[in-house]
């Protein structure tokens, strides 16, 4: 498994993806969120994003802390994704509670090969 490549794909497509959602969602006024709240979340997800972003890069070009970054969006990636799961099931949007499922399962099973892969490196 290209294990490089794929990860950063991965999360350089989830990155652009958290910021275009949230960009149709601001537009559409779709957002129930009291604002105070809205505005700790939409920058919980600008991290997230970033973070995304900049392990992609990092380890698509095979720069220094690439994997430890892209460990830490990970990480984050699977807390939101299983977050963002329970919240559209209990909506009943079972489609999209779905989809962020599939892609936490990704998430976990990307964050375990890299950090076996690093655990190999150091120990």
């Amino acid at each position: 498994m290209r294990l490089k490549p794929i990860t950063s794909i991965f999360l350089l497509f989830l990155g652009s993806a958290i910021i275009l959602s949230w960009v149709l969602i601001w537009i559409k006024g779709q957002s129930e969120e009291p604002l105070l709240q809205l505005g700790f979340h939409l920058f919980s997800e600008a991290l997230l994003s970033l973070c995304c972003f900049l392990a992609g890069i990092r380890l698509l070009r095979g720069q220094k802390g690439g994997y430890a970054l892209s460990l830490a969006a990970l990480a984050m990636l699977i807390y939101s994704l299983l977050n963002a799961a329970g919240y559209y099931a209990h909506q009943g949007q079972l489609l999209i509670a779905g989809i962020f499922a599939l892609l936490f399962f990704i998430s976990a099973f990307l964050f375990l090969r890299i950090l076996q892969l690093v655990l190999r490196k150091i120990g």
